[in-house]
């Protein structure tokens, strides 16, 4: 394995420990902001209940205080001239009622209490009637205009020589989602935009924030209806056709009873800006990691690749017998610029030993050539003597 790939690897072994903890760190930013999330919805579906509960509690004291006027029970035109006066100053109603639960009739109402109630399905009202505490009806929508209302009845015990009756007020759903919405935008910390339902214990929707008017008397939609039965409130994910809510819930079973209160948050638009945010995170650490290994790559074929491939030819040609060859390394004082120092120095004496080695043995061979001679020309005057 190369020097320069070794450095490379050593360097991604650096950058992997600091890569894994950013991505960590991301992915628990990440968590900890759905868990945000998560607590926001539900914060907002309390805060709605609240506001519902409110709202069913003033209906509450309402009849509390139409009890200390026994007087009102009768069919006098004092009773509808106090109910007139309570609908006047209280707009969240239609209208304001009294009924006998004895027989069903009603003693006296509130302006126009005769003719809300004459187009509409009066099935819901024997439940009202039927009370002795307080009960919240059904949503009922009327035939004859583009509004509803919903029926609250408190039971009036009996007071002196007053008889029991039943306070029927209706609130005006109309009122009820202009108040909700209020709530829905006052409460909203986080600026995600939340779909806030009312329902009834039947899953016909009594109000939508926003865009109330076209969803007031349709029923929840079935992948939502589940969420009324729920004994607790809470919060889960929901899917409608493969996209992804996150709904908290206040079901029927919890204050106020009788209804479902459902806050809807849209998943993909919630995370949006935490998937960008974690996205340009990862990528900048990418980003930074492969800066990191180009530079590595750069310095590594520029610091350590050449002055070691300058080694490597120059020990090549040193291996062949050029013995003159020299490491070229300039950079001064640099580990590798001393090792050439000392290769090339290497070099010089391997070569002026091989010199004097030469010329050593230049010298002998001349010298054997000479006795090599002289011995020559003594065996031939030899041979000449002895021949003659």
């Amino acid at each position: 394995m190369k020097l320069s790939t070794r450095l490379i690897l050593l360097i991604v072994g650096c950058l992997l420990p600091i890569v894994t903890a950013q991505i960590y760190s991301q992915t628990t930013l990440s968590a900890d902001r759905q868990k945000q999330l998560h607590a926001t919805a539900l914060q907002q579906a309390s805060l709605a209940s609240t506001s519902v509960a409110n709202i069913i509690d003033s209906v509450h004291q309402l009849g509390t205080a139409v009890q200390q006027f026994p007087e009102m029970r009768d069919a006098t035109g004092h009773c509808e001239q106090h109910l007139n006066s309570l609908r006047q100053a209280l707009l969240r109603y239609r209208f304001l009622a009294l009924f006998s639960p004895s027989d069903g009739r009603m003693i006296c109402g509130s302006d126009g209490a005769e003719s809300e109630m004459a187009g509409a399905d009066r099935t819901w009202l024997a439940a009202l009637l039927a009370t002795h505490d307080f009960a919240v009806g059904e949503l009922v929508l009327d035939p004859g205009a583009s509004s509803a209302y919903l029926p609250v009845g408190v039971y009036l015990p009996s007071r002196g020589a007053a008889h029991p009756a039943i306070l029927l007020a209706a609130l005006d759903v109309g009122w009820i989602s202009r108040h909700l919405e209020s709530a829905l935008i006052s409460g909203n910390s986080d600026g995600a935009t939340a779909t806030l339902l009312l329902a009834d214990h039947d899953g016909t929707i009594i109000s939508r924030t926003p865009d109330s008017g076209h969803w007031i008397g349709q029923q929840l939609p079935k992948w939502l209806m589940p969420l009324i039965t729920r004994a607790a409130p809470g919060d889960e994910v929901v899917s409608d056709k493969g996209h992804p809510y996150l709904a908290a819930y206040m079901p029927s079973a919890v204050p106020p009873r009788g209804m479902t209160i459902i806050s809807l948050f849209s998943l993909p638009e919630l995370t949006t800006d935490i998937d960008r945010a974690t996205l340009q995170d990862l990528l900048v650490i990418c980003g930074a990691a492969l800066i990191a290994l180009i530079l590595a790559w750069i310095a590594g074929r520029k610091f350590i690749y050449r002055p070691t491939e300058s080694l490597l030819q120059a020990a090549r040609k040193w291996r062949e017998g050029d013995l003159a060859a020299r490491a070229d390394l300039t950079e001064a004082g640099s580990e590798f610029a001393l090792l050439a120092q000392s290769f090339n120095a290497m070099a010089a004496g391997l070569a002026a030993r091989e010199t004097e080695r030469r010329t050593q043995a230049s010298f002998l061979e001349a010298q054997v050539a000479e006795r090599t001679r002289e011995l020559s020309e003594t065996n031939n005057r030899l041979q000449v003597e002895i021949a003659g």
